[in-house]
């Protein structure tokens, strides 16, 4: 008879555990997309996983699929959830299931490379790191990559000055293998848009050690039927980045204090969602002096922060008068076929 896990050895370098990753693939109407997903994930070099499909209540023939899938690989667990309540709460549902040392998040839509596990998995044994990312390939014209890194000697405000402001491969959870011990330490918020870089902040901040390797491993696919949103569809992602922010200031004041010391990144990304409440009119999240973030207003005309003039000049007008917006949308429309021209 095996012994219970409470009195197995902590698995080593040499030595893999029970489960090495557990990939969790949240699935909401992506039907076209999911049998290349989990097919992918199935046709690994690295055999040492669980697969972890959570249908959160889709529609479509998404349960159908998983369960096919599930019949014909034991390494694929399925959990259908008995109501739909978003993206960042069917991670945690699947995080709640796993029992991988690392864990992998690949979304519905998109798909992996086949020796991503492996790569990733011996990096993050060859440093004993607990964090590791890879470059990202976009759709089928672009590519997100960084430079390699090794964080083991920055302390937790570098690390996440350098998240915010870009050098640390950006906010997606997709293309992180991160140690299951972390992510038991994150709350997940219950609004969808936006959620990445929340949670990813809360990764970085109990993570130990944290590296970068500098090849493109995970295909962010980029769904045309998510692009096309209604009217309704963009508030409700407003609403969603907005009370995502509040959770990440809070996270951020809470832990550190002073956040001017992550400016210029993270004012910008403060000021360009006021921007967009504003352009759509919700000021009801602003406060009376029509502020989001009072530090990132400070810093808004400081000669650091990346927003164009124009943009300043915009948002600071809108500030006054948000009906004013009307004003410059020629402009706004016109902005990408003039830095088209300019280009030429």
């Amino acid at each position: 008879m095996n012994n219970s896990t409470s009195n197995q050895q902590p698995a080593t370098s040499n030595q893999q555990p029970a489960i090495a990753i557990s990939v969790i693939v949240p699935i909401y109407k992506v039907e076209p997309y999911l049998i290349r997903c989990i097919e992918s994930i199935l046709t690994q070099t690295f055999t040492n996983f669980e697969c972890i499909l959570v249908d959160d209540c889709s529609i479509d023939n998404c349960p159908d699929i998983c369960d096919k899938f599930a019949d014909t690989d034991k390494r694929i667990k399925v959990i259908h959830k008995p109501k739909n309540e978003g993206l960042p709460q069917a991670r945690k549902t699947g995080l709640e299931s796993a029992v991988g040392e690392y864990i992998l998040h690949v979304d519905g839509d998109d798909w992996i490379e086949p020796n991503m596990l492996e790569i990733m998995y011996n990096k993050a044994n060859s440093g004993n790191y607990d964090y590791v990312g890879c470059g990202v390939f976009v759709g089928n014209a672009s590519l997100w990559l960084w430079e390699e890194q090794d964080t083991r000697h920055c302390d937790k405000s570098e690390i996440m000055r350098r998240f915010f402001n870009g050098c640390l491969y950006g906010g997606q959870i997709l293309n992180k293998l991160i140690k299951r011990s972390i992510w038991l330490s994150v709350i997940f918020p219950f609004h969808g848009k936006q959620e990445d870089i929340v949670c990813i902040a809360q990764a970085i901040y109990f993570a130990t050690n944290i590296c970068y390797i500098n090849v493109p491993l995970y295909h962010y696919c980029i769904n045309p039927n998510s692009m096309t949103q209604a009217k309704d569809r963009i508030i409700r992602n407003l609403e969603d980045s907005y009370h995502n922010h509040l959770l990440r200031y809070n996270f951020l004041k809470d832990k550190f204090n002073d956040i001017s010391i992550f400016f210029p990144g993270l004012a910008n990304l403060d000021n360009r969602l006021k921007y967009k409440l504003l352009l759509h009119k919700q000021t009801r999240y602003l406060n009376a002096n029509c502020s989001l973030n009072p530090e990132a207003d400070q810093f808004l005309f400081n000669k650091r922060s990346d927003m164009s003039f124009a943009a300043k000049v915009i948002l600071c007008v809108c500030t006054f008068e948000t009906r004013l917006i009307y004003l410059f949308m020629p402009y706004l429309i016109l902005r990408p076929l003039l830095r088209k021209l300019k280009k030429k």
